[in-house]
C-alpha cells in the first residue's frame, strides 16, 4: 500500500479497535465495565466525546466505511 491509501485503512481499522475496546468490557485488566483499560490506565473518569457511539455496531460499521470515504472525498 502507498501512504496515501495506508491512511484509509488505518482510520478503519482504529475505528473497528474502538468497537473492540468497548466491547471487552469487564473482562479487561482493570475490570472497569464502563471505561476501556487504557482510559482507566490513565486515570481518566470518563469517555471522550468522540467515544460517542462506540458501544453500538451499526455506528461503527458505518464509520468503518464513511469515515475513510469521507477522508478521501477531502
Amino acid at each position: 500500500l502507498t501512504l496515501g491509501q495506508g491512511a484509509f485503512f488505518a482510520l478503519g481499522c482504529y475505528a473497528m479497535g474502538m468497537y473492540l475496546m468497548r466491547q471487552i468490557g469487564d473482562r479487561g485488566v482493570y475490570g472497569n465495565p464502563e471505561l476501556p483499560d487504557f482510559i482507566v490506565f490513565l486515570n481518566w473518569t470518563e469517555l471522550t466525546l468522540y467515544w460517542a457511539g462506540c458501544d453500538n455496531a451499526f455506528v461503527m460499521i458505518l464509520f468503518v466505511f464513511s469515515g475513510p470515504g469521507l477522508l478521501a472525498f477531502i
